[in-house]
């Protein structure tokens, strides 16, 4: 009871405590004149913006450390060198186990052979008696000459000649003329006169026919001869110092030079007597060529030689099959009037008067 009692009492002071607590009221002055309860949510305001930097910054201090460029090269180049490593280390493991199991065969070294080295046998020396030396003279052979040429027939005649101006039908196309005109240029000379004296018979005279493009110029790269012949024939050596070449046409004919080597003092006549066979002297004529070259021809046109102070060449027109007529017999006349044993330049002589011809188209 008495305990009770005394609670009692506390509690009464406690309860008279509570009432004579002091209310002390802030004054305006503190909150500068304004409004108690704007200033308290302005405070909130500016609280809460300093704990959100605050996180912030936080969070940038707590993100993941950046890595320089220096620190990956490095880790990149250490990876590689690894890699390049253990490639390496394997390729040599694999070479160095096939070389352990290859097999090495040892040949065993040949036995030695004993070379008996016979005793060396003194002679006495011979005398040889030496002949004095004789002074020989040899003659160039030409073998087999007969048979390698083959001389036309005499009695081969022309092919036809419409116009009739020495030139066949078959040398007006090579030559591109009128085979209906006698004098295709019309100049006053008919056209196989200008052919023979080596006139261009399309051009008004004197144009020469080398300029025209109506023949070329073969030179023999080992006699060294000069030759006429028609841009449409082709030319080949038969063998291979060409002492044996051909002219040939499109209708089989063909035009060949032989080359023979003489001796200096030896003259045609004789060389003629000794190495030509089925042919006569008599047959032949000298002549003079355009390039004023002397010559020997058979009376026919057909057979031409040249000589000079080593060398025979001898000109041969030869028909294709058995023919009996000659389509190229002025081809043949410009060949060996344009024919020049030597490789000099010269120039074709001035131009002649050549003989005129009747409006008919008959030779004079």
């Amino acid at each position: 009871m008495f305990w009770n009692k005394n609670n009692k009492k506390k509690d009464k002071k406690k309860d008279e405590d509570k009432l004579n607590i002091k209310v002390n009221v802030i004054p305006d002055i503190f909150y500068g004149g304004k409004d108690p309860l704007i200033y308290h949510e302005q405070n909130k305001k500016i609280s809460t913006n300093t704990k959100q930097n605050n996180l912030k910054i936080k969070n940038k201090n707590t993100s993941l450390p950046i890595i320089s460029k220096k620190k990956i090269i490095i880790i990149s180049v250490i990876i590689l060198c690894l890699f390049i490593g253990g490639v390496s280390f394997y390729y040599f493991r694999q070479v160095s186990d096939n070389s352990e199991n290859k097999v090495v065969k040892v040949v065993p070294p040949a036995p030695e052979k004993k070379v008996e080295v016979p005793k060396p046998v003194v002679k006495e020396p011979e005398i040889v008696e030496i002949p004095e030396p004789v002074e020989e003279v040899t003659i160039p052979e030409i073998k087999d000459f007969q048979n390698t040429i083959v001389f036309p027939n005499i009695l081969l005649r022309d092919s036809a000649d419409i116009d009739i101006d020495s030139l066949t039908d078959q040398e007006e196309e090579i030559f591109g003329t009128d085979s209906g005109i006698w004098d295709s240029d019309k100049d006053g000379y008919y056209d196989g006169q200008e052919v023979f004296n080596l006139y261009n018979p399309k051009g008004f005279a004197p144009v020469k026919i080398i300029d025209s493009g109506l023949v070329r110029e073969y030179i023999n790269p080992n006699w060294q001869y000069r030759v006429y012949y028609p841009t449409v024939w082709d030319v080949a050596g038969v063998d291979t110092e060409n002492n044996h070449v051909i002219f040939s046409s499109i209708t089989g004919d063909f035009i060949e030079i032989r080359s023979f080597k003489k001796m200096p003092e030896e003259n045609f006549i004789s060389w003629f007597a000794k190495n030509i066979e089925g042919q006569s002297f008599s047959d032949l004529s000298s002549f003079n060529n355009r390039f004023v070259v002397s010559g020997y021809k058979r009376n026919d046109s057909l057979t031409a030689y040249f000589t000079n102070e080593n060398s025979v060449f001898v000109m041969i027109y030869q028909a294709s099959g058995n023919a009996v007529d000659v389509p190229y017999r002025h081809v043949m006349q410009l060949m060996y009037q344009s024919f020049r044993p030597s490789a000099v330049f010269v120039d074709l002589p001035g131009q002649k008067e050549l003989p005129q011809v009747s409006t008919t188209g008959t030779l004079p």
